[in-house]
């Protein structure tokens, strides 16, 4: 197809990862405060944001479910070192189930943050985390990493390091930064910030104890208030709470028609105020007559 320089421009394809919004000065923000709007959230878009976490969580544990499966038919719940069957399908399912996790970790995270700028949640984004699965997964295993490291040598260190780096899935998904870039970010962005996480931390031990009285049955909207908080805190510290994503592409500019008909004046071309009558002093001879030739 030939180039037309006065075209329009092509409109683009809507993206799952749209370019992110501009980013501002942290906004303030408290423990209680993000979990009651996480609540309120989560009561308006229960459904994609409760099922998805079920979809996802169900999916990404169906691998280790085959090897408990075969453990319990076969050696009756034990785990048999001497069994190499059992030993390659726990392995497997391991492996396999974070791989799974990466995938549909950044596809909640797309919608824990359209979420918490008001946005609706849906479905589809579940399943959009492609475009950064490697990256999820090795800034996954890079945080587990660090944190295990840091538990290892003191308690404190373990929980200061898990919660400095909580927010990197968030800069991974929508920053499109690496694993190290965004374990980077997040601790930049919490500095100061890591006290009151720690406050949100025990406020959502609370909103999970109470999903499990419920008989188990409330886990699943527990962990989507849980998740949804976290995506209130990003945004909060990083200034774009509210702020709608651009638009995915640019529509055609405005048409330009053929000019309007020329018409009549507004009056018409009616008789003039007067009529056609004839004139004052008729149409008799001139006033001098019409003399001799």
């Amino acid at each position: 197809m030939a180039y037309n320089p006065y075209g329009a421009p092509a409109a683009q394809g809507p993206s799952a990862f749209a370019p992110p919004p501009q980013t501002g000065a942290p906004q303030p923000w408290e423990a209680s405060e993000v979990i009651g709007r996480a609540w309120e959230i989560v009561k308006v878009h229960w459904v994609p944001l409760v099922f998805g976490m079920m979809i996802g969580t169900a999916a990404a544990s169906a691998p280790q479910q085959v090897s408990n499966f075969y453990r319990g038919v076969q050696h009756r719940g034990q785990f048999d070192l001497e069994d190499p069957v059992l030993i390659a399908l726990t392995a497997g399912g391991a492996l396999f189930g974070w791989v799974l996790q990466a995938f549909f970790q950044a596809g909640f995270t797309k919608m824990f943050i359209t979420a918490a700028r008001g946005g609706a949640p849906e479905f589809a984004q579940l399943f959009s985390g492609g475009p950064r699965f490697l990256a999820m997964l090795g800034g996954m295993l890079l945080h587990s990493i660090l944190v295990i490291l840091g538990f290892a040598l003191l308690v404190v260190p373990g929980v200061i390091l898990a919660l400095g780096l909580t927010l990197y899935p968030y800069y991974i998904v929508e920053r499109g930064l690496g694993p190290v870039e965004a374990l980077k970010a997040s601790w930049d962005a919490t500095m100061g910030h890591k006290g009151k996480l720690f406050v949100l931390g025990l406020y959502s031990l609370g909103v999970a104890l109470v999903g499990l009285l419920a008989c188990c049955v409330g886990m699943l909207p527990a962990m989507a208030v849980i998740s949804v908080a976290q995506a209130v805190v990003y945004v909060r510290l990083t200034g774009t709470d509210g702020a709608a994503a651009p638009p995915a592409g640019y529509g055609p500019p405005p048409t330009y028609g053929p000019p309007g008909a020329w018409g009549p004046p507004h009056g018409g071309y009616g008789p003039p105020p007067g009529g056609y009558g004839p004139p004052p002093q008729g149409y008799g001879p001139p006033p001098g007559g019409y003399g001799p030739r």
